[in-house]
This record gives C-alpha cells, structure tokens and sequence, in this order.
C-alpha cells in the first residue's frame, strides 16, 4: 500500500506536474518529513526526474551523491540502488542514449521484488516500454503484472487503467488476444469512471487495434468513429491520423482495396504536412502492400522501398517482421510466388534476429546486473573498512583519554567512565544493528539473492500446514527441485564466472514464472527448490510446463559465448498417503521430488516427472523412496512426466 508519504508526493506530482521549479520546493518540505530510506529514495528519485526535465542534469550529480550516502538495509537499500539507477538514467545526456535500456533493466532488477510501490509502479512501466520495444513480450508481461498488482492493491483506477492497457498491447502480441479485449475494456472503463477523457480516447484506438487484430472488423469500425468524434469534442489534432491508418488496414482486410489506397494516400497527405515520419513510412508501405494487390507492381515496390527504408534506420524489428510477412501474403495471393518467397525469408530473418536480440539483451542485462552488484559489493567493503578505521581511531583516543584521566581528580574520572560507558553502549548498539543485518543475510544466497536452504528448512511447519489446507479446500501443493542440466560441463568448459551468470540467469527465469506467494530457494550447487500450490493437478502441471518452455530462448550469451542450458525437475504433490494412512511430511516429499528428479535425468533430462499418487501395497515406505522407477514398475506410485521445450 502507498505510505501517506508517497500519496502526499503523488498528490504533489498531480498538483504540480506542469510547473517542476514548485514541485521541486515543495519535495523539499516533504522530503524533510521523513526518515524512511525507502520514501527518501523515492523522493530523491522524483527529484531527478523533475531535474531532468528542466534540463539540469548536472544537479543530478549531488543527488546521487546524497543517495549514496543514504544508510539502508535490506528491502529498502534495494529501493536506494534502484533509485541510484533511475538517477542515473536521468542524468544521460544525447550523446549515452545507448546506456538507456541497462539503467532500466538494472532499477527493474532491485525494484520489483520490495515493497515501495511507487517505485515499483513507476519503474515497471519503464520497463514495459523497453521490453517490448525489444519484442520481449514475456519479460513485459511480467513487468505490466507487477504494474497492475501495485495499482490494485492501491486501489489507484488512474494506475490501473494504464497498466491494463500496457498488458492488453503486449497479450496481443503474445497470443492472448480475448484477455487483450477484457483488460482494455476494463480500462476504457476505469477512465471512465475516473473522468479522463484523453486516457479513453488513447484507450479506444488501443481497442479498435485488437478488435482488428480478432478480426471483429465491424466492431472496430465502430470503435475508431467514436474515437474520432472524441478526438474533434477534445480538440486533437493528432488523432485523425492513427484513425485513417488504422480504417485503411481494415479496408485492406475486407478486401476493400481501392477503400484502403484513398486512406492510405490521405494518411500520406497528412503526415507530410506534419512532418511525422512513422506515420508517413507506414503509408507508404500500406501504399505499397496495396497497390500489389491492384497490380501495379512498379508504384507497389517504390512505395515500400521508400517506406521500409525508415523501419530498416531505426531498426523496428518487430515493425519490418509484420510488414515483409503481409506483403508475402500479398505478392503470393497476386500469383507471384518467387517474389513472396523473398519477402518470407526476410520475415523469417527478422524473426530469428528478434528472437536472437532477446537472448542478447538478456545477456546483456545479466551482465551489467553482475557488474552493478560486483560495484556495490566493493563500495560496501569500503564503507565497512572506514568504519572499521573510525571505530579504531575512536578506540585508540579513549585508551588515550583513559591514561590521562587516571591521572587526574576524581571528578574528571567520573566524566571520563561516564563516557566509557556511553560510548559501549553505542558500540552494543552497532553491534546489535550489525548481528540483525547478518541475521538477514543468513537467509538469503549471495550469488543469486534468492533465499537459500535454511530459509525453507526453517519453515517446514507454516509450508506443511498450507499443503494440508489447499488439500481440504480441493486444491494442491506441490514441491518441486529444478536442477540445470549438464552444468559441471559448463563450468569446465566456461570456466566459473559463466557457470554462476548461468545460475543468476536461471534465478531470474525461474523468478518470473512464479507468484508472489510461491516460495523459491537456492537449494545449493545447480538445484532450486520452488513451494507451490495450484487449484487442481491439470493447473500444477501446466504451470510447469510454461516454467519449462521459458528456457526455450537458450542459449545464454556469457562473454561472446553461447552456453546451451535446460533444466529437469522432480515434484511430489503434497500431502501423499502411505499405506498406514499418514502423510508423507516435508522431508519425505523432498525425498519424493529429489527421487522423481533423478528419474528425469535417467530418462533424458531436459523433462519434468512428477510423483501424483501413492498407491502403496507390497513395497515398504523406505523401497518406495529409494526407487520410484521400482515403485512405478510395482504399480505403487503413479508418475507424470512433461518434456521441456526442444
């Protein structure tokens, strides 16, 4: 939930939006209010971006300065790092664009996983936008979950609204096209009922587009006549454009090609006087899909040379992909199968270097991620030794102080033990803040910042009784070990600084297949272990499944070299019934997991098997764990087995 800090600063940034020299000075009054490193952060990171666009990016520097220096722990030194980076970003001058997209993917990294939701909310979307620039529908997907969660849980409409309509965009490329239409409905009506009229304009061409794209030609019709007369009552220039792009690629649908050329030339018209070059582009590539279709093949390949040329210059690739693949369809259906052949492979070339793209850029964020945590550690080693250094400075002056106040009247050596004892009480005082921060650290695994083996271990009781909870409300929990396959090869082949990029990366995958509720540990070496439930057995296993696929887009790039990963894993629903009717408790079922493991591995690796049911007859409790392949061939257990993406 927003703080009342960050719901008076989000109250501020409505009020004061368009005039940042007033909004400055009064986050300075709200910024005084708080000691809270996690809100100081946030505040100091809106500082930035309101500097930013006054053009002060030099101020910037004293804000991270103040950052840096800011004392945090825990969750809230993750919301420090991440506002450093978001500062960062700001602070980018034309000539480090390029740094852009890693300052993002690193303020996501430390944001996404606490609990300041302004931050949260803010980055994400930025991220959203940067992910499916890139054709990362599955790392945006995320990204707007994690949006509209905070949005919900604030009970924001206006926050609400946008995600929505940032996951709708994306499930429309990610094949989910009817949720697409459900969730920017929901958003046309959260503006709605949040009077703002410009977010539902925006959100109406936004249905019309996957209206289009279901093929409800009709009904996006409608759409856009309503978005255009919203457009004339709110006096936007800007709208009629999109409009006519967006009704001359329906008419194009419709078979209604002279309809679809007259738009498109009227787009063309009205872009150039307005200097838009997206728009302009797009009708001359419309122009040139179109006129193949009328048969004029010479205007047809003028018109999308000249088009293309702007995509191909700012590498649209998601763009170029679209278009070579409906001008194949084009040139095939006009019987001019050679040249529809080309444009087919062009399509499937820009697919392949999408595809090639989103592994790099995974590997790229890894890699900046590595060396941002690898310069934090170091700036943390520092901190630690000059503190070190003081605290034995001070030491060294109290022996000092004590030789000389033994010397002197008994009054002064009651001042000088007055403050011998005050400074060791401020010392337990550290000590104590230190033994609680290593207290947190022992839960949590260094490399990939997940929780590690005790954590789990130590929460064997609550886990057990949730499994037995979903049991009585039908539902099912399952634990589950993931283990990389091959792995001691890559560390002897790589070396094992890729070996643990792989083991971050792996984290990271696994990380966003999962809910919040789910429990994920570093079990050691390879394995992981994730605690789960779903609302039935098909649920569980489907869950697996989509967590496999997501290792599909391997390999991993560590350095210029291509590492190729798949994982196997073993889960056990929980509870099981022995033939004595008692449970196999916590232990028992990672006995379970670990022995359906081994038979994934056995049986190729790269594959999920599962123990469902226990049907204990002949075999003792001990066979059946030490053998599941035994059991299963007994007829003692029954197994589910799922192979991994190839």
């Amino acid at each position: 939930m927003f703080s009342p800090f960050e719901t008076e600063m989000d109250q501020l940034a409505n009020r004061y939006g368009d005039k940042p020299e007033l909004a400055l000075k009064h986050l300075a009054d709200l910024r005084a209010k708080t000691s809270n490193a996690a809100e100081i952060s946030t505040a100091l990171a809106y500082r930035c971006g309101l500097l930013s666009g006054m053009r002060k990016n030099k101020e910037i520097a004293g804000v991270l300065s103040e950052l840096d220096a800011l004392a945090a722990d825990g969750s809230q030194r993750q919301v420090k790092l991440a506002a450093m980076e978001l500062c960062k970003l700001y602070a980018l001058d034309d000539n480090e664009r390029n740094k852009y997209d890693s300052l993002v993917a690193a303020a996501f990294h430390f944001i996404k996983s606490t609990q300041a939701p302004t931050l949260r909310y803010w980055i994400s979307t930025m991220y959203v936008e940067m992910t499916s620039r890139q054709g990362r529908a599955r790392d945006a997907m995320e990204a707007a979950k994690i949006a509209l969660n905070v949005a919900r849980s604030n009970n924001d409409a206006r926050r609400q609204s946008t995600a929505l309509r940032d996951l709708a965009l994306i499930e429309v490329d990610f094949g989910n096209k009817e949720d697409a239409l459900a969730h920017i409905d929901e958003a046309i009506r959260l503006a709605q009922s949040g009077n703002a009229p410009a977010s539902e304009l925006e959100y109406m061409l936004n249905r019309g587009f996957i209206l289009t794209a279901l093929h409800q030609l009709k009904e996006a019709k409608k759409c856009y006549q309503q978005a255009e007369d919203m457009a004339i009552e709110q006096s936007r220039a800007d709208i009629p454009g999109v409009v006519w792009s967006n009704l001359s690629d329906i008419a194009y649908q419709e078979g209604k090609f002279l309809d679809s050329k007259a738009l498109s030339e009227k787009l063309l018209q009205w872009a150039n006087s307005r200097k838009d070059e997206r728009l302009a582009a797009y009708a001359r590539v419309s122009l040139g899909i179109v006129y193949v279709r009328l048969g004029q093949t010479d205007l047809a390949d003028n018109y999308f040379r000249e088009g293309i040329r702007y995509f191909e210059s700012e590498k649209q690739l998601v763009d170029l992909k679209e278009y070579y693949g409906v001008r194949a369809e084009a040139l095939a259906a006009a019987g001019d199968f050679k040249r529809a052949y080309l444009s087919l492979e062009k399509k499937l070339a820009y697919g392949s270097e999408i595809d090639l793209n989103s592994r790099g850029h995974d590997a790229a964020e890894l890699r900046e991620l590595l060396k941002t945590e690898q310069r934090e550690k170091e700036n943390l080693e520092l901190r630690q030794q000059a503190q070190q250094s003081r605290v034995a400075v001070k030491e060294a002056q109290l022996r000092i102080q004590r030789w000389w106040l033994l010397a002197g009247l008994l009054g002064v050596f009651l001042l000088a033990a007055i403050q011998v004892i005050w400074f060791s009480r401020r010392k337990n005082q550290l000590l104590e803040r230190e033994n609680q921060h290593l207290d947190r650290e022992r839960y949590l695994d260094a490399l990939t910042g997940l929780h590690n083996r005790r954590f789990l271990m130590d929460r064997k009781s609550p886990m057990w009784t949730h499994a037995l909870q979903e049991h009585q409300r039908s539902r099912c929990a399952a634990i589950m070990i993931i283990d990389a396959d091959f792995f001691k090869k890559v560390n002897d082949t790589y070396g094992h600084a890729a070996g643990d990029a792989a083991l971050i990366d792996i984290a990271n995958r696994l990380k966003r297949n999962i809910r919040e509720s789910d429990l994920l540990v570093r079990w050691g070496g390879e394995e992981f272990v994730i605690f789960t439930d779903a609302p039935n057995q098909e649920g569980l296993i489907n869950q697996i499944s989509r967590l496999m696929q997501d290792f599909k887009p391997f390999p991993l790039v560590f350095e210029g070299q291509q590492i190729t990963l798949s994982v196997s894993i073993g889960y056990a629903l929980m509870p099981l019934q022995w033939a004595d009717h008692s449970n196999a408790d916590i232990d028992q079922s990672l006995i379970l997991a670990d022995s359906a493991l081994y038979l994934a591995k056995s049986r190729g690796r790269n594959r999920a098997v599962g123990v469902h049911l226990l049907q204990q007859q002949k075999l003792d409790m001990q066979q059946i764990l030490q053998d599941l392949s035994l059991a299963e061939g007994a007829g003692e257990v029954i197994l589910m087995e799922t192979t991994g993406p190839k």
